[in-house]
Formats: C-alpha cells, sequence, structure tokens
C-alpha cells in the first residue's frame, strides 16, 4: 500500500510539472508576440515623429527672418543672397546646433534653370529620411523665380 501512495504523489507532481512548464512556454510565446508588436508601434511611431519633425523645420526654414525678402508681402519669399550669406554662417557647427539644422538637408531648387542651392547638406550616418517641400519665391540680384524648397530630415 505505501509502494501504490508513493507512486501517485509521483504522478501528481509529475502532472504538476508539465502544466507548469506548459504554462511557462504559452506565456514567453505571449511575450515574444506582444514584444514583436510592441517594437512594429514604436517604429511607426518614430516614423510619425520625424514627418512631423521635418514638416517643423520646412517651416521654420521658410520664415527664417534671416532669409526674408525685404519689402515684400509675400510671406515665403526667399533671399538667395542672404541664403549664401547664412550658409557661411552656418559652416561653423556651433551655429548649426543654434538654428536646430544638425540633421538636414536644406536645398533652394530653381524651377526654371534647374540650379539648387544646398544651404545644409548632412552627410552623416543614418537610418530614415523624410523630405518636405514647400514652394517659394527666391529672389536675387537679377530678379525673381520660382523655386521649391526641399527640407530633407534624417534619423
Amino acid at each position: 500500500m505505501v509502494v501504490r501512495k508513493s507512486t501517485k504523489a509521483q504522478i501528481k507532481v509529475t502532472e504538476t510539472t508539465a502544466i507548469l512548464i506548459i504554462f511557462f512556454i504559452l506565456l514567453i510565446f505571449g511575450l515574444v508576440f506582444y514584444s514583436h508588436f510592441q517594437k512594429r508601434s514604436i517604429k511607426a511611431f518614430k516614423d510619425d515623429i520625424l514627418e512631423k519633425q521635418t514638416v517643423i523645420n520646412a517651416i521654420k526654414v521658410a520664415f527664417l527672418p534671416e532669409l526674408a525678402c525685404p519689402n515684400e508681402p509675400i510671406g515665403s519669399c526667399i533671399d538667395v543672397q542672404k541664403m549664401n550669406a547664412l550658409n557661411t554662417i552656418l559652416k561653423n557647427k556651433q551655429n548649426l546646433l543654434y538654428y536646430g539644422f544638425n540633421k538636414l538637408t536644406i536645398k533652394l531648387e530653381n524651377k526654371i534653370n534647374g540650379k539648387s542651392t544646398t544651404l545644409v547638406k548632412y552627410d552623416g550616418n543614418f537610418t530614415k529620411k523624410s523630405t518636405f517641400s514647400i514652394p517659394v519665391l527666391a529672389k536675387t540680384q537679377t530678379g525673381k523665380y520660382f523655386a521649391i524648397l526641399s527640407i530633407t530630415q534624417y534619423d
């Protein structure tokens, strides 16, 4: 009779152990699935933030007082001479950080002759980029022309 009780107890311990092992395996599968779901969610959130930051920087650049055309009623007008002067100022990394342009490429493209002027060019490493373009009026010494201000934000 003593032999039977110990075998029953051993069987119950084995069953309990098997149930616990299955429970923990299911728990691990659930955690792995949840972590993959969270990774995708965080990646989508980061992409959304990058796009919003690109739009914010594009608006900031388009309406910089340092680039504004004097005596122009149009809000989005860029003086190309001022842009070239600001380009020499921004070659200093400290000034670049002051304006918040440390991971940006800012390009003004002339849509009439196809020429472009680059204000800031980011040459570092990146994993993702987002571009936003704004139509602007560009003013030079010789006249005015339609241009596209392209801002590329890197992450």
